[in-house]
C-alpha cells in the first residue's frame, strides 16, 4: 500500500459511498426482521472486515456487538475453517457462542466472505438480538440461568448458507430448539439478506473504483483511525484515572455485593491501558461476561466518547491494551451463564468507563467531552401463551432509553439515552402490544431519579403494564439496583437513584377501568389508588405467573449528577418543578433553595443563607481524613461492618490479591501521613484537575493541589487530594428517600468537603469500609 497513492478526493468519495452502502445493508436487516428490538430500537450493525478480521468500516447501530464480528472471524481462522469446513463465495456463518464473539446468546452474529472475481477481499458481517432462543426461561435473560447450557441455542460459527443456498437442516434445527420459531427463522434470514446486500453493493464499488484501489482504501481506513487515535491519546494528560462500580446480584438464591474497579492509564507516548485491578469473580448465576463481549463494550465506548471524529473501525484499538483477570465477572469461562452481560454487567463496564474518561477529559481541558455516567438497561420479560394462542416470549422495549449523565455545562438528557447505540429508538407502545399479550398503562419520567448536582443527571423512565388476552403468562425482570446504585456521580455530584420493580396482584384494576374510576400511573400511586397485594421485587427476579389486571411496574436508570448541588442555578430547579422532574423536598434539602410552594418564586437571600448553613454543617460534621481512615480500619479489622459488606470483603479478598494490597496500602498511609496545615502560599496556576481542584506550582517549584474556590492546600499534586478533605458518611436515603436510595447496610454516599470552604468536591457511592479511591494519579 505504501507505493499506491490514493487520490484524496476519490478516497473521500469512496469512503462516503462505502459508509452509505453499509447503512443501506443495515436497513435491509431492520426492515426484514420481525423482532421489535431490531425493527424499532435499531439493534443491528453492518460492517466490512479486512481478511484478517479487523473491522475496516462499520455502520451506525448497536456498536457493542460489532467487535464480535472480528473475534468470530479470528476464531474461524484459528480453527482452520477454510481447510476443513470450507469458506467459499456465497457462504455465511452464524455464531451465538459468547466465548467466540458476541455479548450473550440472543445476539447472533452472521459473517460472510467477500470475494471479487474469485479473489478473497475480506468479510461482511452483522448481528441482531433474537427474542427467543430456547433458553431455560422465555426471553433468554432470566435469573434462573446459572450455567452456560441454560443460555439457549449454541451455534459456534455454524455454516448456515453454503455457496448461496440456505441450509434447511440448520434452519430446521434452530427452529426446533425454541418456543416460537418465527423470530429465529425470520431474523436469521434478515441477517443473511443484509450481508447479501452488502456484498452486492461492495461488488459494485469494486467495479467502479477497481480492486487495487478498494484494497488500499479499506486498509487506509485503519491507518487513518490509528493515527487519529494516537493523536487524541497524546493530547490527554498522562496519569492513571480510576473508578469503582457495584451491583447487588450473585445468583438466584443470593443477593450480594459485586464490584469492578476500572483504571485507565494514559501515557505520554499516546497509548491507553485499561485494567480492572480489583474485581469480583464469576458467579454461579447469569450476571457474568465473556471477554470478547467486554472488548466490544470498550470499543463501543471509545468510539462514542473519545474517538467519535475518527473513521469508525477496529484500528482505533491498536494503541489500546486491555487487562482483565480470567475467571472474573468480566472474563468468565465457558461454564457459567453470561445472559446478563448485555444489559447489565457489560453495560456497567460502559458506565464505569465514563467516570475516568471524563476526569481525563477535564484534566486535559476537553470540557465538552465531560459527561457523568449514565445507567444500565433493565427490563422485564414475558413468556407463556400470547394473545394468538402461541407459545413464546419477549421483552419490553422501554428498556432501551435511560437518563443521560450530566454534562460539564448542562443537565443530562431525560429518558432519551442508550450510550451503546448511537442510532437508538424506543418502540411505540403499539409494537409491544402487538407482539406480546400486554396493555401499556403508562410511561413517565420519575422525579429526582437522576443524580443531583450543579448539573443534574437525566431522569429515568417508568412504565406500567398489565397482561391482556393470555390464558397463561409468566413474567421476570433482569437487572441490578435494589440495594445499591450502579454508577457514580462526578465532581461532587450524586449518582442516579436505584432501579425499582414492583408487582401488584389480584387488583381491582379491570373493574375500575369499566367503572371509569381513577387509575394509577406511577409506582407511588399503586397502593393508594387500587386494591391488591403489592410486592417490591429485586430487579433480578425469576419468572412468576401473572394474570389480567395484575400490574407490573419497571423503573429504569437515570444519569449521574455533576458538581456540588449547592451550586445549582435556582431557575433550573424552578423549571424542573414546573415540569415534574424534581420535588420541593429536593429543592430545599439537597439544593438548598428556598422556594414558595405555590408560586415557585425563589427567595434568593434566604437561599444563600440556607446554602451557607449547609456548608457550615459540612465543616462541622466532616471528619479529617486521617481520623476517618483510622476509624474505618478499626471497623474492618474488628468486623464491625454490616454483614453484606463483610461477605463482600471476604469474597473479594479470596479472589483478588490486589484488593488486599489496597487495604494494606491505606493502612500504611494512615501510619505515615502527616496532616497539612492547609495554609495559602504564593503559586503559579498550571491547570484545572477538577472543577474544585487545580494544580499549581509554588515558589520552590513544587507542584501542589489546591481548592479552586478558597485555595486551601490539598497536598502534593500526585497525592490523593481526597485524603486532605473532610469526610462524611451520608445515608443515601437522606438524599434519595424511600426505595429510591441505596440501603446504607450495602452502600453509603461518602462525601468529601474542602476544609476551607465546605464545597463538596467528590462523592463516592461505596460500601462502608471500602478504601478511599485515588481517582486521579498524575504522571509528570
Amino acid at each position: 500500500m505504501k507505493n499506491f497513492q490514493l487520490d484524496p478526493v476519490k478516497y473521500e468519495v469512496f469512503y462516503q459511498r462505502m459508509q452509505n452502502f453499509l447503512e443501506e445493508s443495515r436497513n435491509v436487516v431492520m426492515n426484514i426482521s420481525c423482532s421489535p428490538i431490531v425493527r424499532e430500537a435499531g439493534e443491528v450493525c453492518e460492517a466490512f472486515l479486512l481478511p484478517d478480521g479487523e473491522i475496516s468500516l462499520m455502520s451506525t447501530g448497536l456498536l457493542t456487538h460489532v467487535n464480535g464480528l472480528t473475534s468470530a472471524v479470528q476464531h474461524m481462522k484459528e480453527q482452520r475453517f477454510s481447510e476443513d469446513i470450507g469458506v467459499f463465495p456465497g457462504d455465511q456463518f452464524i455464531n451465538s457462542d459468547c466465548q467466540i464473539g458476541g455479548i450473550h446468546r440472543m445476539d447472533m452474529i452472521m459473517v460472510a466472505p467477500f470475494f471479487y472475481q474469485d479473489k478473497f477481499l475480506g468479510w461482511v458481517g452483522n448481528l441482531t438480538h433474537v427474542f427467543e432462543i430456547g433458553a431455560v426461561a422465555p426471553g433468554g435473560v432470566s435469573p434462573e440461568q446459572t450455567e452456560a447450557c441454560h443460555d439457549g441455542i449454541y451455534l459456534p460459527c455454524v455454516k448456515v448458507v453454503e455457496r448461496g443456498k440456505v441450509r434447511r437442516d440448520i434452519m430446521q434445527m434452530m427452529a426446533g430448539t425454541v418456543r416460537d420459531p418465527r423470530y429465529i427463522d425470520i431474523d436469521t434470514r434478515a441477517k443473511i439478506a443484509g450481508n447479501e446486500r452488502a456484498i452486492q453493493l461492495l461488488t459494485d464499488l469494486v467495479d467502479e473504483f477497481g480492486m487495487e484501489f478498494f484494497e488500499n482504501a479499506t486498509q487506509q481506513f485503519g491507518e487513518d483511525a490509528e493515527e487519529h487515535a494516537r493523536k487524541i491519546l497524546k493530547s490527554l494528560r498522562p496519569g492513571i484515572y480510576r473508578t469503582r462500580v457495584f451491583n447487588d446480584f450473585i445468583s438466584p438464591t443470593q443477593e450480594g455485593m459485586r464490584m469492578m474497579e476500572v483504571a485507565i492509564e494514559i501515557s505520554a507516548e499516546g497509548t491507553m491501558k485499561i485494567r480492572t485491578p480489583v474485581i469480583s469473580s464469576q458467579s454461579k448465576g447469569y450476571a457474568n461476561c465473556a471477554l470478547p463481549g467486554i472488548h466490544g463494550y470498550i470499543l463501543c465506548f471509545l468510539l462514542v466518547y473519545l474517538f467519535y471524529q475518527a473513521r469508525w473501525n477496529g484500528a482505533i484499538m491498536r494503541p489500546v491494551t486491555i487487562d482483565i483477570p480470567p475467571g472474573s465477572m468480566l472474563s468468565a469461562d465457558g461454564t457459567v451463564s453470561v445472559a446478563l452481560c448485555s444489559t447489565a454487567v457489560g453495560f456497567q463496564m460502559h458506565v464505569a468507563l465514563a467516570d475516568p474518561l471524563s476526569r481525563i477529559s477535564y484534566a486535559s481541558g476537553n470540557f465538552h467531552d465531560v459527561i457523568a455516567p449514565s445507567g444500565l438497561v433493565t427490563f422485564w420479560l414475558l413468556g407463556g401463551i400470547d394473545q394468538h394462542g402461541r407459545i413464546g416470549g419477549g421483552l419490553s422495549m422501554d428498556a432501551v432509553v435511560m437518563g443521560g449523565g450530566a454534562r460539564y455545562n448542562r443537565d443530562g438528557s431525560d429518558t432519551g439515552v442508550c450510550t451503546v447505540n448511537p442510532h437508538n429508538l424506543t418502540s411505540d407502545i403499539e409494537m409491544d402490544e402487538s407482539t406480546m399479550p400486554t396493555v401499556q398503562i403508562s410511561r413517565r419520567h420519575v422525579p429526582d431519579s437522576g443524580g443531583f448536582g450543579k448539573n443534574r443527571g437525566g431522569t429515568s423512565g417508568q412504565s406500567m403494564v398489565t397482561v391482556s388476552n393470555s390464558p397463561y403468562a409468566m413474567i421476570s425482570s433482569a437487572g441490578f439496583g435494589k440495594h445499591v446504585t450502579i454508577g457514580q456521580g462526578l465532581f461532587g455530584g450524586y449518582p442516579a437513584a436505584c432501579s425499582r420493580r414492583a408487582i401488584m396482584y389480584d387488583t381491582d384494576f379491570l373493574q375500575r377501568v369499566k367503572e371509569k374510576k381513577l387509575l394509577p400511573h406511577a409506582i407511588s400511586e399503586m397502593k393508594d389508588v387500587i386494591k391488591g397485594t403489592y410486592e417490591e421485587l429485586h430487579p433480578s427476579s425469576p419468572m412468576r405467573q401473572v394474570k389480567e389486571g395484575d400490574l407490573v411496574v419497571t423503573t429504569n436508570w437515570g444519569g449521574g449528577g455533576l458538581g456540588d448541588p449547592l451550586e445549582r442555578d435556582p431557575s433550573l430547579v424552578v423549571k424542573d418543578l414546573e415540569n415534574g422532574l424534581t420535588t420541593l423536598r429536593a429543592a430545599g434539602e439537597v439544593y438548598g433553595i428556598i422556594i414558595d410552594p405555590e408560586s415557585y418564586e425563589v427567595d434568593y437571600e434566604k437561599t444563600e443563607q440556607k446554602r451557607e448553613e449547609i456548608r457550615g454543617r459540612r465543616l462541622k460534621e466532616g471528619v479529617p481524613a486521617r481520623q476517618y481512615v483510622w476509624q474505618m480500619i478499626k471497623k474492618r479489622e474488628n468486623r464491625e461492618l454490616p454483614q453484606p459488606v463483610l461477605d463482600f470483603f471476604d469474597q473479594t479478598m479470596a479472589f483478588c490479591e490486589e484488593f488486599k494490597e489496597e487495604l494494606e496500602r491505606e493502612k500504611r498511609w494512615a501510619n505515615e501521613v502527616k496532616e497539612k496545615n492547609g495554609k495559602k502560599t504564593a503559586h503559579k496556576e498550571l491547570f484545572d484537575l477538577t472543577p474544585y481542584v487545580k494544580i499549581v506550582e509554588n515558589g520552590e517549584g513544587k507542584k501542589l493541589a489546591i481548592c479552586s474556590k478558597c485555595e486551601h492546600e490539598h497536598g502534593n499534586a500526585q497525592d490523593n487530594f481526597k485524603l486532605h478533605c473532610l469526610i462524611y458518611d451520608q445515608d443515601p436515603k437522606e438524599i434519595q428517600p424511600g426505595e429510591m436510595g441505596p440501603d446504607k447496610d450495602w452502600m453509603i454516599y461518602r462525601e468529601f468537603y474542602c476544609p476551607g470552604c465546605g464545597t463538596q468536591v467528590e462523592v463516592e457511592a461505596t460500601p462502608p469500609g471500602m478504601p478511599i479511591l485515588h481517582n486521579i494519579e498524575l504522571k509528570f
